[in-house]
C-alpha cells in the first residue's frame, strides 16, 4: 500500500527533495506551498501521485474553513 504524504514547503529545498523521494518510492504526495505553481512540473510528470495545495503556514487562516479537499486518491481527507 502506498503512503500519502503532506509535505509543507514542497516547492523548494528539503520539502521539494522529500516530495521527489516520496514520488520515486511510488507514494502519493500532497505538496503544500505558498506558490503551488512551482510544483507544476511535478504535477505534470506524476498526475496520479502529486497534487499541489496552496498553503502558507506563516499566516493564520481567517476562519476554520478547510484550505482545500485533497483529491480522491488520498481517501478524500480534508486539510484544515
Amino acid at each position: 500500500m502506498n503512503k500519502v504524504w503532506l509535505v509543507t514547503g514542497a516547492s523548494s529545498g528539503f520539502g521539494r527533495a522529500i516530495t521527489q523521494a516520496a514520488v520515486a518510492a511510488g507514494d502519493v504526495v500532497v505538496g503544500a506551498a505558498r506558490r503551488p505553481g512551482a510544483l507544476d512540473d511535478l504535477v505534470a510528470a506524476h498526475p496520479d501521485q502529486v497534487e499541489a495545495l496552496r498553503l502558507d503556514v506563516t499566516t493564520r487562516p481567517r476562519s476554520r474553513r478547510p484550505y482545500g479537499t485533497w483529491w480522491p486518491g488520498t481517501g478524500g481527507s480534508t486539510c484544515w
